[in-house]
């Protein structure tokens, strides 16, 4: 396909080649790649979706994924990919759809012949396809012509080879590459060119010259500018084509966008389908469509010269590489440790690029103790950022980066990118916090923004407002929005802030990394910068301020909450299961194997085939302090106890994939796992913010992959399930159980009061909620309960009135063919008593080492404490101490 510009610093072989059915392929080899990639682009998208079935071409992306002519299992891709180091998506825009993955360089042609099918025989089942439009929610769900035909009539109509362009990448020869390229994708049908063809500009002339005013949901302000522009097939661009494009920002050529979330003397009276958002349109006033004069001198200024632009981008003379240093050592060395600083170095004797990273941490003495401290260092931390944006605007220019943030319990910097100017830009940011003058009209403008920002806490998802409660519960100190807005509505003046800002850095420590193309002299000069630059106090270790994760009690406990949101369609649970320390190795490395399997078996059951939401996701998580949780998130239209319940359900069956496991299989993942823990990373950049995460942890475990690695040979299957029945497994957990569940409820949404939730078991809650969803007609929780119990006990109901809720019900449990969540809900629910009966599930007697009636709190009938007031709840558990260095610290230098 004609010859290729390459960089010379590119190092890796390329081919370009066209497949017999026009597809076009971009074939590289790249002997360094830890891992091989593909993607594939589709010039077809949104803008070719049918008038009557919008969304289709984003539905159809989510299709494929489903099941192959080849390879018919429905998690076949996922799971493969999952079992070789890889992992993928995609992604559906207006003009081109794109499939992409990454695997391990062993499993590529695996994983590439599985892709390929995708585009030659995609199953598409018609109860697929049902299962899944329930999922995404596509505005066509409820259609009454047959969807799967219509999905199918989209593909045959529109993916085309001559439209797909393939990039592969990987350690394999080119001519490997190349055939397997050909032998897998020359079979895709050529359709010719498929791509929509656009007759004209979708902007023109009728859009131009009007002014659409649009309702927001969220309180903010939007103004856009939109200019339609011609499109140009041409890759380069020379004086002549800038002025032409040029040609097009003119007056009259435009169109204006106005967001809000009220228009004042504006009568919106136009709403748009599927999103109903209200609008109105009219003309733009002639002053705004018209050429005016002006002097240049009055409006442009020409900027002053960049001073951050590299003079010098060779690298470091071999002479000025420290050889005594030991920071050629796998991980940063500790040059410094003393009651105000604590410096760590690390050159860079791999990548050999003209980079290096700089990153600070400042704990002073007062941020945030108090929720007026927390909103004061926000406010703070705003104005800051507007004052650095403009004075140092050229930063990306010259190939740097930079961040300042006051955030939790210290004030953090980072500075990255080409080394020769980076002390300039740390002296110029160290300067600016340090004579920080704070401007009124600056300090209105961002507590008029932060304000702004807590109202939009309304808005957020069901999980996303799960977690927040999640982390509220199990951080201290942590204060929720609305605290936060209350103090800056009440208490924060302009005064106060002032003050917050003079005394911010009086009594400081400072914790710092340089690493990349620095030397040690240069490190140690720039830390002397930075500490007499701030010139504050030593901070002892009693006046630090940390944020301390809850040391919650073993136990099952529940927090429920309606959802501020009046609009919210979508509940969402997530449930977090502890696995206890990280220090317990064995057991951290048997969870490790188990989460690589997690998500994918979650995600088929829960979503793909239980359909309970289009978010769902079950990961291992760790918090600061080291401690494992699993955390099991759903967010759907579904009553959020009906989908904790079947996260309960999977929690059972999932210890039989467990136990089905081969011992090939296991040592699959473990090599997956090995392979992931041990990849080298990519750049300075990417290793200074991993070995920064180590330092910022406080374990300062550096060696902790190699470590894990060695453990993970070792590991059987007998310590797979024993983690699991550990932590996970409530039925074997037993003392060590705890767990936490966070029910989000849209006021939409039939939810349960306080007395409900101590009153009838989870399952009569989750049914309730089932037959409201199903439309089944439900009475009272207690008529529920009263039904389900006639139906356990197996009572005659024929003479019983046939309309009656126990009648209905009880013809519902004996219906086999339903597939209604109610029908699954009643089921659970009849078990639930006859397990009571019998005091065989002890998943329905939650044990807790502490008692908190003395607090207020009462238990479920499942032995469940419901958290009432979560201040309270956290001053009657304890705090985790803080991570403590795995071996002694000991610095290479003494003094400051």
């Amino acid at each position: 396909m004609g010859p290729m510009e390459q960089s010379p610093n590119d190092h890796r072989q390329h081919r370009l080649i066209r497949l017999p059915n026009g597809m076009s392929a971009l074939c590289t080899y790249d002997p360094q790649a830890e891992s091989a990639a593909a993607s594939l682009a589709v010039n077809v998208a949104s803008l070719s979706d049918p008038p009557s079935f919008l969304g289709m071409a984003h539905f159809l992306e989510h299709m494929l994924f489903m099941g192959s002519g080849k390879y018919p299992a429905e998690d076949d891709y996922t799971e493969f990919l999952a079992n070789n180091s890889g992992s993928s998506n995609a992604a559906t825009g207006k003009d081109y759809t794109f499939y992409y993955f990454s695997v391990d360089n062993k499993a590529f042609e695996g994983a590439l012949d599985r892709l390929s099918w995708f585009f030659v025989h995609p199953l598409m089942k018609p109860d697929s396809v049902d299962r899944e439009v329930i999922a995404v929610d596509s505005e066509f769900k409820n259609t009454n012509v047959s969807l799967a035909d219509e999905v199918r009539k989209f593909y045959d109509t529109y993916y085309s080879a001559s439209i797909m362009k393939l990039a592969i990448v990987g350690n394999h020869t080119l001519d490997q590459l190349t055939e397997w390229a050909v032998s897998m994708f020359s079979v895709v049908e050529d359709k010719g060119d498929t791509s929509i063809k656009l007759d004209s500009h979708p902007v023109g002339p009728n859009e131009l010259g009007k002014v659409i005013f649009y309702e927001t949901l969220e309180d903010s302000n939007i103004i856009a500018l939109e200019f339609p522009v011609p499109n140009t097939e041409s890759n380069t661009a020379n004086t002549k084509d800038v002025s032409d494009f040029l040609e097009h920002l003119n007056p009259s050529n435009y169109r204006l966008f106005v967001g809000s979330q009220k228009h004042k003397s504006v009568e919106i009276d136009k709403q748009t389908p599927f999103y109903n958002v209200s609008y109105h349109v009219e003309q733009l006033d002639p002053l705004l469509t018209t050429e005016q004069t002006v002097s240049s001198n009055e409006v442009f200024l020409f900027p002053k010269p960049n001073v951050f632009i590299p003079e010098n981008l060779q690298m470091s003379n071999t002479s000025s590489i420290d050889t005594n240093s030991d920071s050629s050592n796998k991980h940063p060395e500790l040059l410094r440790l003393s009651d105000k600083l604590e410096l760590w170095f690390k050159q860079d004797k791999e990548f050999h690029t003209p980079h290096g990273a700089v990153y600070i941490t400042i704990e002073p003495k007062h941020l945030p103790s108090t929720p007026l401290e927390s909103v004061l260092g926000s406010i703070y931390s705003m104005c800051m950022d507007s004052v650095l944006t403009k004075e140092l605007y050229g930063v990306e220019t010259g190939g740097m980066q930079y961040f300042v943030w006051a955030s939790g319990s210290s004030l953090d910097i980072g500075v990255g990118g080409f080394k020769e100017k980076m002390p300039l830009l740390l002296d110029m940011i160290m300067h600016r916090i340090t004579n920080f003058e704070l401007k009124r009209e600056d300090y209105e403008m961002y507590r008029l923004k932060l304000e702004k920002s807590f109202s939009q806490y309304q808005y957020s998802d069901a999980l996303r407002n799960a977690m927040m409660w999640h982390f509220l519960v199990t951080n201290s100190p942590a204060y929720h929005y609305k605290e936060r807005e209350h103090v800056l509505l009440n208490s924060v003046t302009f005064e106060k802030t002032q003050e917050y800002i003079t005394g911010l850095l009086k009594q400081t420590f400072v914790k710092m990394m340089v690493s990349g193309q620095f030397t040690e002299t240069e490190a140690l000069e720039m830390s002397d910068k930075v500490i007499n630059t701030i010139g504050s106090a030593r901070l002892e270790k009693e006046q630090m301020h940390n944020v301390y994760t809850v040391d919650i009690s073993p136990g099952s406990y529940m927090y429920s909450f309606v959802m501020s949101d009046e609009g919210a369609e979508n509940g969402g649970v997530a449930s977090i299961v502890y696995c206890g320390e990280g220090s317990d190795l064995n057991d951290t490395i048997a969870l490790m194997v188990i989460d690589s399997m997690l998500h994918n078996q979650f995600f088929e059951g829960v979503r793909t085939k239980e359909q309970l939401g289009y978010a769902v996701s079950a990961t291992l998580k760790k918090s600061s302090d080291g401690y494992s949780s699993v955390q099991f998130l759903i967010q759907g239209e579904h009553n959020p106890m009906y989908a904790k319940l079947r996260i309960n359900n999977f929690i059972r069956e999932f210890r039989g994939k467990l136990e089905e496991m081969s011992d090939d299989s296991i040592q699959e993942k473990i090599g997956a796992l090995s392979k992931s823990l041990l990849e080298k990373h990519k750049s300075i950049g990417e290793e200074a913010l991993s070995d920064w995460g180590v330092i910022e942890g406080g374990w300062y475990n550096f060696d902790s992959n190699h470590k894990l690695v060695k453990k993970l040979r070792l590991v059987t299957k007998k310590d797979i399930l024993g983690a699991w029945d550990r932590s996970i497994n409530p039925t074997t957990a037993a003392g060590n159980y705890t767990r936490i569940d966070y029910y989000a409820w849209p006021q939409k949404m039939w939810s349960p009061q306080s007395e409900d939730l101590v009153k009838y078991p989870e399952t009569i809650i989750a049914l309730y909620g089932c037959l409201k969803y199903d439309g089944v007609a439900s009475g009272e929780l207690s008529d529920v309960a009263e039904a389900v119990a006639l139906i356990q006990a197996g009572i005659e109901l024929s003479e019983r009135d046939t309309d009656s809720l126990a009648s209905r019900l009880h013809q519902l449990y004996n219906d086999s063919n339903s597939t209604l969540n109610s029908k699954t809900a009643l089921e659970m629910a009849v078990e639930h008593i006859e397990n009571d009966k019998r005091q065989a599930d002890t998943t329905t007697q939650y044990k807790s080492q502490n008692d908190y009636h003395e607090i207020g709190m009462r238990k479920t009938p499942e032995g469940t404490w419901v958290i009432r007031d979560i201040d309270t709840f956290k001053a009657a558990n304890g705090l985790h101490p803080l991570p403590e260095p795995v071996e002694e610290l000991v610095p290479k230098y003494s003094g400051v």
